[in-house]
């Protein structure tokens, strides 16, 4: 049975790459019955959940349980030696919250360096990378400056006949609020004023749809999401 072989041979690497989202499919299914099966390989995977979620929390300096970063790192070498499985940043919109704090606090040197191309790191506050319901990334956003400029680098522009606009989902009230509206991938930069600079600190994550032409008319987004990512907070400063 599929789902034995796999408990057997790396139950807490499994365990892992539940959590994280980066186990699909067939495996993942499989990896649910055995769950089902053992009480101790289902606590596991809760311990794993709790700290990931803990890693996404902007309001509290709570660092990682003692050892968290250390059995990360096994596990992700680990998921190395098996180079058929293919990983996506992120796994699913369902997982999007978890997946994004994680990768994007381990990904952070490279992609900031990567894209400003620049050999010292700017002070970064916020980012979300918003993917796609394939978790392909679209675009990052990220706040430079003390947060009063939002950073934006599209991995891919959508193409579409209208407007594209991006939302701050509240993680209070889980109202949308709009950012910003786009016509082009051509806007690199957006200012943020007092207000936007709000929205983004309550932001749970960020969302981005496709609208009419110059944006919702309801200043509400409509059903066609594109993408969407967790914020995360980088920076206490």
């Amino acid at each position: 049975m599929p789902g034995s072989t796999n408990r057997t041979v790396e139950p807490s690497t499994r365990a892992f790459e539940y959590a994280l989202g980066t186990l699909r499919g067939s495996e993942r299914r499989a990896f649910e019955r055995a769950m089902a099966r053992d009480p101790a390989l289902a606590r596991e995977v809760h311990d794993w959940e709790e700290q990931l979620m803990a890693l996404q929390d902007p309001h509290a300096d709570r660092p990682p349980a003692p050892g968290t970063w250390e059995r990360i790192e096994q596990r992700l070498a680990g998921s190395r030696q098996r180079p058929r499985r293919k990983h996506t940043f992120l796994s699913s919109w369902g997982w999007g919250g978890a997946v994004a704090a994680l990768l994007l606090v381990l990904a952070l040197p490279i992609l900031l360096i990567w894209k400003t191309g620049a050999p010292q790191v700017p002070n970064s506050d916020y980012v979300a990378v918003l993917a796609d319901t394939e978790g392909q990334p679209t675009l990052t956003a990220l706040t430079l400056q003390g947060g009063e400029t939002l950073w934006l680098q599209w991995d891919e522009y959508p193409q579409t006949e209208g407007s594209l606009q991006l939302w701050a989902v509240s993680r209070r009230d889980g109202q949308a609020r709009s950012l910003a509206v786009f016509d082009s991938a051509e806007r690199r930069t957006l200012a943020l004023d007092q207000a936007a600079r709000r929205l983004i600190t309550d932001a749970e994550y960020l969302l981005l749809t496709e609208e009419p032409p110059g944006g919702s008319p309801l200043d509400e987004p409509s059903d066609r999401t594109l993408a969407r990512g967790a914020c995360v907070r980088l920076s206490t400063s």
